[in-house]
């Protein structure tokens, strides 16, 4: 009588279902009917496996326990057994070095150590290379490599303008975390929530950069709220595929038709996120200065919160400014401004309507008489509906005020304070205070009501008949085409005595000259700027609405900061909620965070995840190939690996499964040819910047140097086209020019055309996946692109001058040095006709050999090496 039966067994082609255009042939017979008894049996439903808290299993019973090498090795052997088949055999010494080599620091072994490695016979041997290859400082490059593909990190702002931002600031805290083996735990804290931490250090908050690697749309006319959020939402869908391999992206214009995620609960999480105080604005606003000098990073934070705790303090002014009864409205009696403006005035309450061009500024005329101390400024938004903001910010830049005594004489009145409700945004209510600065207020947006005060230098008593003008300025100009406009404001005046007390008070004088002395202090540190998340204060909070069909501009109901119901309930009272959103991601009863780490770090050394799909672990995900094995290895790297990474990948390499040969049998080629069993050992091409470095490191060019800004290697002219500046990609002369791909510039709307051609993303959104690829232009890239000549170049004389007197021997001692292995006979026979044909051909074309080396032969040699570096020993692991 269900519904479900109803449609599976229906004649009608409107109803049945499955679809009759995807499935004409619908369900079986057998497949009804063993729905039918399901039901029948009472439906009994289970969660989806990836939302069970992962646990720890005990080793299967395999064929052969004196196989395993490792707690992971019984899990696969089962699997195995399972099939009927064998593992492979253990790899030779010089395959495993390879690959264990580029799997640890993305670099081959050098000579030195691969005979090293081939003369220690003792059992302690592999032991010993791992040990040594992740304290090697080369680690962090290599895996920090991996994070920036889901960091989305790039050394510009993205959309069309593309312009720099400087953030390799945050690229550099990776690689020291990875070499530090920073607990994935800590590690997850600190990137979505590192500035909200206790006594949160200068390194905690550049990790945040992780979330300031959203683009910025800095193109004249658009509006950035409509990208602010877009950069929001960017943070809520790679939060969830990176931590939690969840298509939670698909929430945000509709319920998850798959997973148990309703639409409501999307912005609910978005709320974690949308209270930063980084708005689109073009100069990536907030943005932490970050002293070059790491031994001035504790006094740099010292004085960072100093001066922040101060700024605090001069802002508060007791009750004074929001107790109603030391306020009384200000009648206005005219309003002078641009003549395409239109003043309604009502009471203390001016509202324009019209064309305000930015750069005006308001005259307003004042009635009333008495004693007046302080005048508010409520900025108040146009719009009564709360779903239809914000509206364009308003940012008061500059207030002044004259006033006609009895005499008629003119007197200027002096504000020598301001206050504002809360200090958000790029601009210091103290501006207001200057001529030609920027002002406060709310800016880019207004979304509530807010208001400034001023106080008067000293107070001023006038009668009701003497005129008296306020001068409002509105300068500032947003990204969007619209300045940042008061259209609606009311003006309120106190005559409280302790307006005058408070600003002259010692203490506040003091605070204040300590303020000014410790911003002196902190400019005089030399410092690199970063973008990073930054709360705004509680009285400043956003607003988070529903979006109904994912529209931002058609709110539906007010909701607050709350994780999806399956996955359990942190309430939403909590003064850092971000902070505690972060714990409960890396939480170990998260039943995701560990077992999809665990699941990334199996991918990258294995070629594939147990669970296929690292960005799904959904019900439309692919199921895991080893369910227990996934479950126990991420359980155990919560407790006996203790997050840390360096931990579970000694285990994983030294593993009788990762030893494997990856020499194919036929039986394992046509019954698992994709290796989902992991019936022998991986080969893998190497990643884009593995490809370059090891081209580098097998020539001898490339450069030790670590850290630092981005370099800007050779790439084929003509490549690089910045519209909007007079931006060029310079090629450095010196070791920049051979640092490790990790370190190369990279501009989204134009990416390092040899990475981009090898699969790496152009770093506009988190990608969790480089589908590998096998084209035409990938040969044409290493065959021709200016680093691969130059490689090409240096590994040619690096064979004549240490691979012997002979031809043969200069191409075998090149063959090892490209690929770590033993060149085959019929292969340095094929080599030295390449060599002997090319030689002949230079010499009749001087020009060409010319352009790689000093004589014909030499050049026939840089063909050879050039050849050396396209093999595919020489791009796989």
């Amino acid at each position: 009588e269900s519904e479900l039966m109803v449609r599976i067994t229906s004649d009608d082609p409107d109803e049945r279902m499955p679809p009759v255009d995807d499935h004409p042939e619908g369900l079986s017979k057998n497949e009804i009917e063993l729905i039918r008894k399901w039901i029948q049996s009472g439906a009994p439903w289970e969660k989806h496996w990836a939302y069970e808290k992962p646990k720890t299993h005990p080793a299967p019973k395999v064929s052969n326990s004196n196989w395993a090498k490792s707690k992971i090795d019984p899990f696969v052997l089962h699997r195995l057994d399972q099939k009927g088949f064998k593992p492979s055999p253990e790899a030779d010494k010089a395959q495993w070095l390879r690959r264990v080599s580029f799997d640890l620091t993305g670099l081959p072994p050098t000579q030195e150590e691969l005979e090293n490695f081939k003369a220690d016979s003792s059992e302690e041997a592999h032991t010993k290379v791992v040990e040594r290859l992740l304290n090697s400082k080369s680690f962090g490059e290599r895996w920090a490599a991996m994070w920036l593909d889901l960091a989305r990190y790039a050394d510009s702002q993205g959309y069309e303008k593309d312009n720099h931002r400087s953030i390799w600031a945050y690229r550099d805290w990776l690689i020291q975390s990875f070499n530090e083996d920073m607990p994935y735990d800590a590690f997850t804290i600190k990137q979505l929530a590192g500035d909200l931490l206790e006594n949160a250090t200068i390194s905690d908050q550049v990790a945040t950069a992780f979330h300031r690697n959203t683009q910025t749309n800095t193109e004249g006319g658009t509006d950035d709220e409509e990208f602010r959020l877009s950069a929001v939402i960017d943070r809520v869908n790679t939060t969830w595929t990176v931590w939690q391999a969840s298509t939670f992206g698909c929430v945000q214009c509709h319920s998850h038709p798959y997973d148990p995620f309703d639409h409501k609960e999307y912005y609910n999480f978005l709320a974690y996120f949308n209270n930063t105080s980084d708005a689109d604005l073009n100069d990536d606003f907030p943005r932490l200065k970050v002293p070059s000098d790491p031994a001035q990073h504790e006094r740099a934070r010292e004085l960072d919160n100093e001066i922040k705790d101060l700024r605090k303090t001069l802002n508060h002014s007791g009750n004074l400014a929001t107790d109603p009864k030391g306020w009384k409205k200000v009648k206005v009696k005219k309003v002078e401004g641009p003549n395409t403006a239109k003043f309604l005035i009502n009471d203390n309450e001016v509202e324009i309507e019209g064309t305000v061009p930015q750069g005006s500024t308001y005259k307003v005329e004042l009635t009333g008489q008495g004693r007046i101390t302080a005048l508010k400024i409520n900025l108040l938004p146009k719009e009564r509906d709360s779903k239809k903001l914000p509206e364009h910010g308003a940012v008061l830049s500059q207030l002044t005020a004259e006033y006609f005594n009895k005499e008629g004489k003119k007197e200027q009145i002096k504000f020598t304070e301001v206050f504002a409700e809360s200090l958000t945004g790029p601009f210091d209510p103290y501006e207001s205070l200057k001529k030609g600065a920027q002002g406060g207020g709310s800016f880019p947006k207004l979304f509530k009501p807010t208001w400034l005060v001023f106080v008067l230098e000293k107070p001023l008593v006038r009668d009701a008949e003497d005129p008296f003008f306020l001068y409002v300025s509105c300068r500032v100009r947003g990204a969007e085409t619209k300045g940042a406009i008061i259209n609606r404001f009311s003006i309120e005046q106190s005559c409280e005595t302790t307006w005058e007390k408070l600003l002259t008070s010692p203490k506040r004088i003091e605070v204040k000259d300590k303020w000014n002395q410790l911003r002196s202090e902190r400019n005089k540190i030399r410092s690199i700027t970063v973008p990073v998340m930054r709360e705004r204060p509680e009285k400043a909070k956003r607003p988070t609405h529903v979006f109904v069909r994912g529209n931002f501009l058609e709110k539906a109901q007010a909701v607050q900061p709350r994780v999806p119901s399956l996955m359990g309930d942190l309430g939403t009272e909590a003064s850092a909620p971000r902070l505690k959103m972060a714990k409960w991601i890396a939480n170990p009863e998260n039943p995701l965070t560990s077992r999809v780490f665990v699941n990334r770090i199996w991918a990258e050394l294995f070629g594939l995840g147990i669970v296929e799909t690292i960005e799904d672990f959904g019900t439309k995900g692919e199921a895991p190939s080893h369910p227990k094995l996934l479950d126990d290895l991420a359980s155990r790297f919560q407790t006996e690996h203790q997050w840390k990474l360096k931990s579970l990948l000694k285990e994983l390499v030294l593993s009788a499964t990762y030893r494997q040969t990856h020499k194919v049998s036929r039986e394992h080629l046509e019954k698992d040819p994709r290796n989902r069993l992991f019936t022998r050992g991986p080969r893998t091409r190497l990643t884009a910047e593995m490809i370059r470095d090891q081209a580098l490191k097998a020539s001898g060019l490339l450069s030790k140097k670590m850290l630092g800004p981005s370099v800007m290697p050779p790439q084929p002219d003509g490549v690089w086209t910045v519209v909007y500046s007079g931006a060029r990609w310079r090629v450095p002369k010196g070791e920049d020019r051979y640092r490790r791909g990790l370190y190369t510039y990279m501009r989204r709307t134009s990416p390092y055309p040899s990475f981009l051609t090898f699969d790496a993303p152009s770093r506009e959104v988190c990608v969790a996946r480089r589908i590998p690829t096998n084209t035409p232009l990938q040969a044409l890239v290493t065959l021709n692109d200016p680093v691969y000549i130059e490689c090409a170049q240096a590994l040619a004389k690096k064979m004549m001058e240490k691979g012997g007197e002979s031809l043969l021997d200069q191409i075998a001692y090149g063959y090892t040095l490209a690929t770590q292995k033993t060149a085959p006979p019929k292969v340095i026979t094929k080599l030295s006709q390449l060599y002997e044909i090319a030689k002949v051909n230079y010499q009749e074309d001087k020009e060409e050999s010319d352009a790689l080396a000093k004589s014909p032969g030499e050049a026939a040699l840089v063909l050879v090496a050039n050849t050396l570096l396209n093999l595919d020993a020489a791009l796989t692991k």
